[in-house]
């Protein structure tokens, strides 16, 4: 009678075997069905990384600067996790950069979000956001490439760069050394050193059609703070040290100098006529002046001195 037994063994061997077909289980202990679901998961946990942010309503950031990180133009900003309350004034959790196209991209974003929010059903972005990609231009001369970057000689501005390829990466200069063009592109700058507010809140009221998602939507889509923090970099102590505005010290022009000479040689003048003057005092004036300077504590080298540090 031994048959049924070894049989029941093999039966219960044979689902064991089975089920691990069809069962997966991690470290964690948690089982999944198969192996899709697993792979759901995993995508699950890339999206929620350890930097992810869900809800941006006390965010703010604030631009800092446009530089030339490693011959790409970016932009640097920080991040402030109650900027919206400080306006940028207390300590931020990190300072990060992106690429300028990145950053005007999701400024723009931002601001039709903004108006079709207050009932701008009308908005049309400006014209001049097409250089954030790599735009032919046709000249009399040759075909070039602008796109919209860091302006030559200020860490505060953007203009449109002008490039040799049609990647955007190798950078054209005229005989001044300057790759920017001369396009108008003042309804898509960024405002640097000015806080904004990652989430801005309109006034609406029940008859608007407002429910809970809209706060919802509002709290977890900001266009301009979710868009640059997906695509950021952390500055480091190279990115830190770049674009600081440097104080030119011109020094003493033509008409200075001029004017220097005069008084130069007119205090000289004043200074040989009273040493003169004195030459000439009576012996009882002299002894008079010296009582007086003696009285006040000063010699004659003292006043001597005191009157060529005054001219």
């Amino acid at each position: 009678m031994r048959i049924p037994c070894v049989f029941n063994i093999s039966l219960l061997f044979g689902v064991l075997i089975t089920l691990s077909n069809y069962a997966h289980v991690r470290a964690d202990g948690v089982y999944y069905d198969d192996a899709q679901e697993v792979d759901d998961n995993v995508e699950d946990e890339e999206v929620y990384a350890d930097d992810y942010i869900k809800y941006w309503t006390e965010y703010a950031v604030l631009p800092k600067k446009c530089i030339t990180y490693n011959n790409v133009d970016m932009i640097v900003f920080s991040v402030f996790p109650q900027g919206y309350r400080s306006m940028c004034t207390d300590e931020p959790m990190g300072t990060y950069m992106t690429t300028v196209p990145t950053f005007v991209g999701a400024y723009m974003d931002q601001l039709e979000a903004n108006a079709l929010d207050q009932g701008v059903d009308d908005y049309a972005a400006p014209e001049s956001l097409q250089f954030i990609e790599c735009y032919p231009f046709q000249t009399n001369e040759a075909l070039y490439y602008v796109q919209v970057g860091c302006t030559d000689g200020t860490s505060q501005s953007l203009s449109v760069n002008i490039y040799k390829d049609n990647t955007c990466e190798t950078p054209w200069e005229n005989t001044e050394g300057s790759d920017d063009a001369s396009f108008d592109i003042s309804d898509i700058q960024v405002p640097f050193k000015q806080c904004q507010a990652c989430v801005i809140w309109i006034d609406k009221d029940d008859d608007q059609g407002v429910d809970d998602q809209y706060f919802e939507n509002k709290k977890t889509q900001a266009p301009l703070c979710s868009e640059i923090w997906s695509d950021k970099e952390v500055c480091d102590k190279k990115c830190q040290k770049m674009g600081f505005e440097r104080k030119t010290n011109v020094g003493w022009n033509t008409s200075d100098k001029v004017l220097l000479s005069i008084l130069t040689v007119f205090g000289a003048g004043m200074l040989f006529a009273i040493l003169r003057k004195r030459s000439y005092m009576s012996k009882k004036d002299s002894l008079l002046e010296e009582a007086a300077m003696n009285a006040a504590g000063l010699q004659q080298s003292h006043v001597i001195g005191i009157f060529i540090l005054t001219i």
